[in-house]
């Protein structure tokens, strides 16, 4: 199992010979993040920023979602949740079929759905 921290990179802010130097963070550039997420393993385990960056939402559209529930499958290590590849990819898989075209989609109503000829008649 590996654990990705690749959405904060540690650089010096003072030089390097200096005793007073102090690490700072800094979020890495979304395109970065989500390039490191593919080319890991299924196993691999990535916090929240990274799966942000992956499904181009929110932080705290993740956080929503673990609160309610029906988002992705997390575990928690001490005070911070992560997720793995391969549960974030099931995911995907059951959120619905894969479709070409809208022609392909279910044809469902809406509850409150009327026609043209329900409405007049």
């Amino acid at each position: 199992m590996f654990i990705h921290g690749a959405n904060m990179t540690i650089h010096q802010t003072a030089g390097a010979d200096d005793p007073k130097a102090r690490k700072e963070k800094k979020p890495d550039d979304p395109a970065a993040l989500r390039a490191e997420f593919w080319a890991s393993p299924d196993d691999a385990l990535f916090p929240r920023e990274t799966l942000a960056a992956v499904r181009r939402c929110t932080v705290q559209n993740l956080e929503i979602e673990a609160i309610k529930g029906g988002g992705i499958p997390y575990r928690r290590i001490g005070r911070r949740a992560f997720y793995s590849k391969g549960d974030y990819r099931a995911w995907v898989e059951a959120q619905g079929p894969v479709v070409r075209n809208t022609a392909q989609l279910p044809q469902t109503k809406p509850r409150n759905f009327q026609t043209l000829t329900e409405a007049t008649a």
